[in-house]
């Protein structure tokens, strides 16, 4: 069970406007348990799940991620996207955004600036940002 003084902490975050992601979702210490009493906005999930996403089961726990976390009102963010088809395969089943190589590499601040400067280098493919 999540620390109360740290679940405090959260919940004063929000009532200043900030929103709360959980990162990582499905690896380490964020779990199921911790959705049901920490008050966050955003799923982040792991790119683990997206390796496994061309198998019936890694496709199937996919889904479930996403339609677990829209029943509970949260942006998804799938990531570790690193070609079109998991693109595809994530916006398909209705994730809220994306990000990983696919869309960009990283690069240092100066060249997010030029990239972000230049209308045509930024797109948003088939309802996803990178």
């Amino acid at each position: 069970m999540p620390d109360l003084h740290a679940d405090r902490c959260l919940e004063d975050l929000r009532a200043a406007g900030f929103r709360i992601a959980m990162d990582d979702f499905g690896s380490g210490f964020s779990s199921l348990a911790q959705l049901a009493v920490l008050p966050v906005d955003t799923l982040k999930f792991d790119r683990q799940f997206i390796r496994g996403i061309h198998t019936p089961n890694g496709r199937r726990i996919v889904d479930t991620i996403i339609t677990l976390a829209g029943e509970l009102g949260l942006t998804t963010i799938a990531e570790g996207i690193e070609t079109a088809a998991e693109a595809d395969v994530v916006r398909r089943a209705g994730c809220s955004l994306a990000q990983g190589y696919h869309f960009a590499r990283p690069m240092a601040a100066d060249d997010v600036r030029l990239l972000l400067a230049t209308p045509q280098a930024v797109r948003e493919p088939d309802g996803l940002t990178g």
